[in-house]
């Protein structure tokens, strides 16, 4: 949903888990000053105070704290005993999820994405509901055909299995 950072963007082009590291840091006792000592020690990084600012806001949006957002909400959702082995409805509630997040990073282009996207899976869902009720129809009208040619059935007997298979009594 973020835009890619630049190239010249140190610690937004640092591999993900040491991202992630970073941010944990940031977090920590000793704040950025603790981060940066770190970065440098382990990393042969240095920035400036404004850049691991620029980090801390950027980084739970970024494409990998999305993914470990995505995977924490898929987890946390899969506990509910209500959703247990309903794939559809968490794809649901992990894309509301989201949807949230661009909405609170004031993303309206990722929002609006995300929007489209869900409206193309309903749509799906849609052809693909409506692909299974025109072959239950084929499959009826072929059975249909077949009883209606059984040369060896009375016509009493058509007339039954015909209300069967359509379920008139």
């Amino acid at each position: 949903m973020s835009a890619k950072p630049r190239g010249d963007a140190k610690l937004k082009t640092l591999p993900p888990a040491v991202q992630k590291e970073l941010y944990a840091r940031c977090s920590g006792p000793g704040g950025n000053a603790a981060a940066a000592a770190w970065l440098k020690a382990e990393h042969g990084v240095t920035a400036g105070t404004g850049t691991f600012s620029n980090f801390w806001q950027w980084y739970p949006f970024s494409v990998s704290a999305s993914a470990d957002f995505a995977r924490t909400f898929e987890q946390e959702l899969s506990k509910l005993p209500e959703l247990q082995g309903d794939a559809e409805k968490l794809s649901r509630l992990g894309q509301v999820g989201f949807e949230m997040m661009a909405m609170r990073m004031q993303d309206l282009e990722g929002y609006a994405t995300l929007k489209k996207l869900r409206l193309k899976e309903h749509e799906q869902s849609l052809t693909e509901r409506r692909v299974a009720l025109l072959e239950q129809a084929a499959k009826e009208r072929d059975t249909a055909k077949k009883i209606t040619g059984d040369e060896s059935l009375s016509d009493t007997e058509k007339a039954q299995r015909m209300r069967a298979l359509f379920g008139m009594g």
